[in-house]
């Protein structure tokens, strides 16, 4: 059945989809002149072609002189081809004899022939009342056949039962055989549907209803989008991505949606263009323009829809929000770009220090070589531990990180961490505030040197010089919890937010000409993690920040 909706002409009726079939119980020819001429008028003005069978009591001619009291140039329908009044012998009884097949390929050919000429559709009835009692069964059975392919066609018809003819065996037949009759009742036309037809509107409502849930709560945003440009429909979640009401995004030209860019409305007009052109376009990355005018990334697939000619009507699209994708590959690009940067320094440095060492030598003092070499491992010891971040984070995100678990001193790795973090900074003080005995630990020695040796970094960066950089130890009956702390200007809440996330650096609190990628902080994370421990911070603006850590202080469990 088609879904294109026609007007019936019918009050009771009202508009119905290509495919029905119903019938009519009258008793009087007023009855035939009251549903079947603003039946035919209505298909008339909707440039369909029509087709009237009749039979007793209202003949050709009677039915042609009822059109043209209701239609205004009757008669150039008529001679133009667009209705046929015809009796019924000439279309059911053709060599006295009646044939449903020949009568079902004939509709279907009258359809075609009516298209062909580019009329929408076939309107059509047909008078019963010539069916003797032998014809009736043949009849039923053509009836139900007619059911099947009307339902396939741009076709419309209504079957006139004489009542006074029809027993109540009779009657059951006929609405069986039909979606639906029209019966009078108190002088007023009325409808009655069949069992099955019932059933199946039901299941077709729950269907649409099914549909529309789906549809509305769909986890991506979907719209249709007319040839004309203008918005059709949207889901519940493209007016949320988009930040309009359904009232606002619906009818409103979809070129307002895309942001004046060349990912925006450049892009989407050559996509546009694409798709009137009739094709699939899939995964394409444009920039959308909210209601608040804010931009939201998206990746948009279309698919076009097209009507029974083959053109294309509208779109069904469908798009997905991939704006945290955008800044998180952004993110990854600007990190590329500084660790190539944080690479090429310390090798500028270094290879700076040897050539001058090597060249110049001979007349560098011996304190000026010192400095040279103390320039140049300063450098490689910034050199290697950026290397070695880099390697952790690399094991970490392809679920390779290994511990080598071992009871370790804890006092002895804190020690050195902060002896390796002295040679890089002499402007601070450092402070170990560690009880008398600690807890036996059963750890990874070098992932707990890092991990203690990042979280010293960090603090050198964001302290003032002079600042105290402290570690303190404590320990409960399940953890061991290390602490740095520094004298810095301390973390906004917004800010700690982002503190493990990937590439974060916070420039706003950053002292100028302070090297890093952002990298040791995740790398810590992900360390503490693969112990089973945590990592937070603790921190007041202006008073400075303590970040935490914990480790079992039992091995961690195999999986």
């Amino acid at each position: 059945m088609q879904g294109d909706l026609r007007n019936s002409g019918i009050d009771v009726i009202g508009s119905v989809p290509w495919g029905t079939h119903f019938c009519q119980f009258y008793q009087t020819k007023q009855d035939l002149i009251e549903t079947l001429v603003p039946y035919f008028k209505a298909g008339l003005e909707n440039n369909e072609f029509c087709m009237w069978v009749t039979s007793e009591p209202l003949m050709v001619s009677e039915a042609q002189e009822a059109m043209r009291k209701a239609v205004k140039d009757f008669d150039e329908y008529l001679r133009q081809g667009q209705i046929e009044v015809i009796p019924y012998h000439e279309w059911y009884l053709v060599g006295g004899k009646f044939n449903d097949d020949r009568v079902l390929a004939g509709w279907v050919s009258k359809l075609e022939q009516a298209l062909a000429k580019g009329y929408s559709g076939l309107r059509l009835t047909g008078n019963t009342l010539w069916l003797e009692r032998n014809h009736w069964r043949a009849f039923t059975e053509y009836e139900a056949k007619v059911n099947d392919v009307i339902g396939k066609y741009n076709m419309l018809a209504i079957c006139t039962y004489c009542l006074d003819k029809c027993d109540g065996a009779a009657v059951i037949d006929v609405v069986k055989n039909h979606q639906f009759a029209l019966i009078k009742q108190e002088g007023k036309w009325d409808i009655i549907e069949s069992d099955i037809y019932k059933q199946t509107k039901q299941a077709l409502q729950e269907s649409k209803e099914r549909y529309r849930d789906l549809y509305e709560e769909a986890p991506d945003a979907y719209f249709s989008v007319g040839a004309d440009g203008i918005i059709q429909r949207a889901n519940r979640h493209a007016r949320e991505l988009l930040g309009y009401s359904r009232g606002k995004l619906v009818g409103r030209p979809v070129s307002d949606l895309y942001a004046d860019t060349p990912n925006g409305k450049v892009k989407a007009e050559e996509v546009f263009k694409r798709f009137l052109g009739g094709e699939e376009i899939r995964d394409q990355e444009l920039e959308m323009r909210r209601g608040d005018g804010s931009k939201v990334w998206v990746n948009l697939s279309v698919r076009p829809i097209r009507d029974k000619e083959g053109r294309v009507v509208a779109s069904r699209s469908v798009a997905t929000d991939i704006t945290e994708h955008k800044k998180l590959d952004q993110l990854k690009d600007d990190f590329i770009s500084l660790v190539s940067h944080e690479l090429r320094s310390p090798m500028t440095v270094i290879t700076g220090a040897i050539n001058t060492a090597l060249t110049e030598g001979e007349r560098l003092s011996p304190e000026e070589r010192r400095q040279l070499l103390q320039d140049a491992a300063s450098e490689a010891d910034l050199l290697a531990n950026l290397l070695a971040n880099l390697l952790e984070l690399s094991r970490a995100q392809a679920e390779r990180l290994v511990l080598h678990a071992e009871a370790i001193d804890v006092k002895r790795v804190i020690e050195n961490a902060v002896e390796g973090i002295k040679r890089q900074s002499s402007a601070h003080d450092f402070a170990l505030a560690l009880p008398d005995k600690i807890p036996p630990l059963y750890a990874d020695t070098l992932r707990l040197e890092r991990i203690l040796y990042n979280l010293l970094e960090n603090a050198v960066k964001y302290s003032p010089q002079g600042g105290e950089i402290k570690v303190s130890v404590e320990a409960d009956e399940e953890y061991l919890v290390i602490g740095v702390s520094d004298q810095g200007i301390g973390i906004s809440p917004a800010d700690r937010a982002k503190l493990f996330a990937p590439f974060q650096r916070l420039e706003e609190f950053r002292p100028k000409g302070t090297r890093g990628v952002g990298l040791g902080l995740l790398v810590c994370q992900r360390l503490v993690e693969a112990h089973g421990g945590r990592i937070w911070v603790e921190s007041k603006p202006g008073k400075g920040s303590t970040f935490f850590f914990t480790l079992p202080l039992k091995p961690k469990a195999k999986a």
